[in-house]
């Protein structure tokens, strides 16, 4: 896996059942409220603080959109449930309208992300898919080239051969490789190397 394909390993690859949403919600908002009563002490626990915001983050990458939605309305209603002191001319309602507004644009950025790396996800499967079909189908046409009674072989535009059926290889007697680097000129008269020259 490469350094860009990192952050594919973190996001699940599909919603969590319900208990575990719930599991994962409940953590991350309880971490939040936790963090805040340790620095800020229990009695300004659950007002509006930036600790909430990776709570967002972590219930919509790991639990989906709705979870970090529902984690941002649980963190406006536990701080209005439980006013804590402001400073002075500053408005409760303005402060929580931008608190909501700040807090929204973390939830829609990260489920934004997470829909990304998901699809990203999903794209480089859908081509390991079609790399495996291509393979599948390359080899049939090898099996069907390899037993057909007459040469057959594909060249580039700068005639660099790049495949030669088994008949190929068997009229020239030689390796694989070598029938592939094989130039027919070699083998032709002169007046028809000349001629072919021309037609090219």
């Amino acid at each position: 896996m490469t350094p860009a394909e990192w952050p594919l390993r973190l996001v699940p690859r599909r919603s969590p059942p319900f208990w575990k949403a719930l599991l994962i919600s409940a953590a991350v908002f309880g971490g939040a409220i936790g963090a805040r009563a340790l620095f800020l002490g229990l009695d300004n626990a659950t007002g509006l603080s930036v600790t909430y915001f990776p709570a967002f983050i972590l219930a919509t990458l790991y639990a989906g959109a709705t979870w970090g939605w529902l984690v941002l309305a649980l963190a406006l209603l536990l701080s209005a449930l439980s006013p804590a002191a402001l400073a002075a001319g500053i408005s409760r309602e303005a402060l929580t309208v931008l608190y909501g507004l700040s807090g929204g644009l973390s939830v829609f950025v990260s489920a934004t992300l997470r829909a990304a790396l998901l699809g990203l996800d999903a794209a480089r499967a859908a081509q390991a898919e079609v790399q495996a079909n291509l393979s599948t189908s390359e080899a049939r046409f090898r099996v069907l080239a390899d037993s057909a009674p007459l040469m057959m072989w594909i060249s580039r535009p700068d005639g660099v051969r790049e495949f030669a059926n088994q008949t190929y290889v068997d009229f020239l007697n030689v390796p694989y490789e070598d029938a592939l680097a094989f130039d027919l000129r070699q083998v032709l008269h002169p007046e028809d190397v000349q001629r072919i020259g021309r037609e090219q």
